[in-house]
């Protein structure tokens, strides 16, 4: 069965990627699915991966601290975003493990959005998200 195609006036894609010691891990793949999920929701402006992998590479290198990167590529209405940070984790998170809650909100109807597309549609978990959070939830879980 075909998948209807969303209006990417209003829904982008997106991929997070990481560096470990400096090197980008996977590269490769991040950009095949980046593309991969452009092309599963009908997004047509796609810029040439050899050039996004070069501007990836040299943002990489020049915010290169000593750190691990965390990465976040977004295309969204004929443009790319490539924003760059650092994600610590609290050692006792590894240790002790985070506290996972289940949503009032109901998933998204599975053929709702394509599953196969990781977009920029997460209104729910910005609702989630706006829910009183007096015990220190890490993580919401969606069920349908």
């Amino acid at each position: 069965m075909a998948l209807e195609k969303l209006k990417t006036e209003t829904c982008g894609v997106f991929e997070s990627i990481r560096t470990y010691h400096g090197k980008i891990f996977r590269f490769e793949e991040h950009l095949k699915r980046l593309k991969n999920s452009a092309n599963t929701i009908g997004y047509t402006k796609v810029p040439d991966l050899k050039k996004l992998k070069k501007e990836i590479e040299q943002i990489a290198k020049e915010n290169e601290t000593g750190d691990d990167l965390f990465i976040r590529v977004t295309l969204w209405e004929g443009e790319h975003f490539i924003m760059v940070g650092h994600r610590k984790h609290k050692k006792q998170i590894y240790e002790r493990g985070v506290r996972l809650k289940t949503s009032s909100f109901l998933a998204s109807a599975q053929k709702a959005h394509p599953f196969q597309a990781k977009t920029t549609a997460y209104q729910m978990a910005v609702l989630a998200s706006s829910l009183p959070n007096e015990d220190k939830t890490y993580e919401w879980m969606f069920l349908n």
